[in-house]
């Protein structure tokens, strides 16, 4: 696993003791949604980009890759009611 900082150590990775912390060595499994949030704000910005250059094959791509998005979610979401 790669940390993000030490509330993730804290939270995910330490338990507390009497003595101090011990490891928590159970894995989870990592929730997709803030990956899916970032993404949507990249295609924000390329339409936005788009809007301003006026390229054509660049709103194409970002409905393409919306699209692709979309179907991530709808299968993030799908995992995880499996859980």
């Amino acid at each position: 696993s790669i940390h993000g900082n030490w509330q993730d150590i804290l939270t995910y990775h330490l338990t507390n003791s009497e003595n101090g912390f011990k490891l928590n060595l159970k894995w989870n499994a990592a929730q997709p949604q803030l990956i899916d949030a970032s993404v949507l704000m990249n295609l924000d910005l390329i339409e936005v980009l788009s809007e301003k250059f006026a390229d054509e094959d660049i709103k194409e791509l970002k409905e393409e890759l919306l699209n692709y998005q979309i179907g991530l979610i709808e299968s993030h979401e799908e995992y995880l009611k499996k859980k």
